[in-house]
């Protein structure tokens, strides 16, 4: 997918995994991705829908958003009284600002819009693998030919002729086979579950009416409804004496003509039963509707009703949900996590919540910066020891680190705005107390137990893959720098800024490594520690430079 001049993104470039995440602090862009995607799939009417805040701040130029799909779909184009069928795997969206007002028009739209498919050509059809061909499709569906000329496409009719098409008749306005569904839940997502412009339920309920009127028994349905409208009406009046309809009738009969005896105060659409229908709970003639129930509930509901839909369709899906863990208590945030991983529908979300993210599946990540997106193809080259930083990334999975390295809570590392890897929690607990003692603060970072020495460079690797500003801090435990473990600590820091206890922070608060419950016994030393010269020196050198290091600017 690439992005230009679309609200915080002047240009952005990201390909998505199968179940995707994006995270970031609040205005870095997250949610504009989403919607941009979105704009880009949708095939309704744009230009009412765009605002001139779309607009980078940064930049002039016209928004362009493309989105490639690992599959090819199909657009017919109409051939005078037939069409021609042409594969296409991308979609573009350009808007731009109108200059000059639209002809034959009072009111001109302040935009100037074209939404298209990225025809896929080629000198013969056998260059077209059958395989990636939509479903129901055949080699016999295309035309002879599709290249690329000055004015746009030349396609090969079974004739022989060619059929010239400009670039822009080749829009997501003619039909498509097997483009996928996109729908985004934005963090109104509620909507999707009521009949509204283009919601899901809204959608539903189109089919509904269609499948309904395709076979209903016109005399039945009117003999029903005449006695369910009777029934209602009769408990608020007598309609032959009605106190509203009768006199309504009479006047404008005298002052149209004839012609209204059949005026009623209608309860639903026969033909079309569910164009006002909605979701509820009902017990007997209670009914709930799904607002009643919290917009946490109305997400499930919405979410689990368009996987049936999709499901029985066999349709493609995409999902883009705004931060899927609104409203949800944590454990049903964990357990739709794990719903969402084994769907077969892509997802791709903004969460700030860790419960979503995956650490064995770093590809499955994106972070985003006010300035930037990470991790970005020169970093994961880069060298730390042996390996590339991707290489270090891959190892995650393939050894189980996820699972054995890192604990639940680690996925907090993506909110951080700087970190400080330390070995364990009595530095992760003990050094801020002691910092407050000297009267310094480490509000500006988050500090990462990283569960001993030797787990740090897989942290460390996380930080320098996702541009996570980090410090680390560990202990010699009265080894030299360049014994083994130690070195591998340095070398996994890279560029980071480092600094070590000689022996080990227990060690200078007066704990034996030999000691039983030896963390608890550390953080009692910490808590009798009130004044500043009670604190070791080595431990007040660290602090200073920890703090000096997180006040700084673009670390």
């Amino acid at each position: 997918m690439q992005i230009q001049n679309f609200r915080a993104h002047k240009s952005t470039e990201l390909e998505f995994a199968d179940h995707h995440v994006l995270v970031g602090e609040n205005g870095s862009g997250k949610t504009a991705i989403l919607e941009a995607i979105n704009y880009a799939t949708s095939t309704y009417y744009l230009s009412s829908r765009l605002d001139e805040q779309d607009f980078n701040n940064a930049d002039a130029d016209a928004i362009k958003i493309r989105v490639e799909f690992d599959k090819p779909f199909a657009v017919k184009v109409p051939d005078g009284y037939t069409h021609q069928t042409l594969l296409a795997q991308s979609v573009e969206l350009n808007v731009k600002r109108r200059e000059k007002a639209a002809p034959s028009k009072a009111f001109s739209d302040p935009f100037v819009v074209s939404h298209l498919c990225s025809p896929i050509t080629y000198q013969k059809k056998q260059e077209i693998n059958e395989l990636t061909l939509p479903e129901s499709m055949s080699l016999d569906d295309l035309p002879l030919y599709v290249v690329e000329t000055d004015q746009g496409f030349s396609v090969g009719r079974k004739s022989g002729t060619p059929m010239n098409l400009r670039r822009d008749s080749v829009s997501l306005a003619n039909d498509l086979v097997g483009f996928p569904n996109v729908f985004y839940f934005d963090r109104h997502r509620e909507r999707e579950t009521k009949v509204g412009f283009n919601s899901l339920f809204s959608k539903i309920a189109k089919d509904l009416n269609w499948r309904y009127r395709k076979d209903w028994f016109q005399e039945q349905a009117k003999e029903k409804w005449d006695a369910y409208y009777e029934s209602v009406i009769n408990v608020v009046e007598d309609p032959k004496k009605s106190k509203i309809l009768s006199p309504l009738r009479k006047q404008l009969s005298e002052f149209l003509g004839e012609g209204f005896e059949s005026l009623e105060i209608s309860l639903l659409n026969i033909e079309q039963p569910f164009a006002k229908g909605f979701l509820s709970f009902r017990e007997g003639s209670n009914q709930v509707d799904l607002e009643g129930a919290g917009s946490g509930i109305s997400m499930l509901v919405a979410l689990m009703l368009l996987e049936q839909v999709s499901e029985r369709a066999g349709d493609d899906l995409i999902l883009l949900i705004d931060e899927p863990e609104l409203h949800l208590h944590p454990q049903l945030q964990l357990k739709l996590a794990n719903h969402l991983s084994q769907s077969s529908a892509q997802t791709i979300m903004t969460t700030h919540s860790p419960l979503f993210i995956d650490l064995g599946n770093w590809k499955s990540i994106s972070r985003m910066t006010w300035k930037d997106q990470y991790p970005k193809k020169e970093k994961l080259a880069v060298k730390l020891g042996s390996k590339t930083i991707a290489e270090h990334l891959n190892d995650i999975p393939k050894y189980g680190y996820h699972q054995t390295a890192f604990t639940s809570n680690d996925s907090d590392i993506f909110f951080a705005r700087k970190v400080l890897l330390v070995e364990g929690p009595v530095e992760k607990y003990g050094l801020p107390k002691l910092a407050a003692v000297l009267g310094k603060q480490f509000d500006q970072l988050s500090i990462i137990s990283c569960d001993g020495k030797e787990k740090i460079p897989h942290y460390a690797t996380i930080c320098h893959a996702f541009a996570i500003p980090a410090f680390v801090l560990f202990d010699l435990d009265g080894i030299c720098e360049a014994e083994a473990e130690n070195a591998r600590v340095r070398e996994a820091a890279g560029d980071f800024p480092v600094q070590h206890f000689k022996s080990s922070f227990e060690g200078l608060l007066g704990v034996g490594k030999d000691v039983k419950h030896k963390a608890s016994k550390a953080l009692k030393k910490i808590d009798e520690m009130q004044v500043k010269d009670a604190i070791p020196k080595e431990i007040q050198s660290v602090i200073t430079s920890i703090v000096k290091w997180s006040n700084e600017q673009g670390s």
